[in-house]
């Protein structure tokens, strides 16, 4: 792999935890991040394999990253967005 790979996936992972900075406060939260941080790295060093198992937090990311990069960002939107991609979090490591 090469060094440009290499901080692309390092920017691709570090891009979808900072939002689960939001989960909750306590072992559940902690628990979350540290389970989608693990799961992340796998996946993208397996090479982001589109075998489903990502899809409900890739597809709730970028509805996130959609909203973020927009001129105007309502913050109940951006809340309610973030919200749903620790939900899409929950959902993919419960299964």
């Amino acid at each position: 792999m090469g060094r440009d790979r290499a901080h692309a996936d390092t920017a691709l992972v570090s891009d979808r935890l900072v939002p689960l900075g939001c989960a909750p406060d306590g072992p559940q939260g902690d628990e979350l991040l540290l389970s989608a941080a693990k799961r992340l790295v796998h996946w993208v060093a397996d090479g982001r394999p589109d075998d489903g198992t990502m899809s409900g937090p890739e597809a709730a990311f970028a509805r996130l990253a959609e909203a973020w990069d927009r001129d105007e960002r309502p913050p109940d939107l951006i809340a309610e967005l973030t919200n749903s991609y620790v939900e899409a979090w929950a959902a993919t490591l419960q299964a």
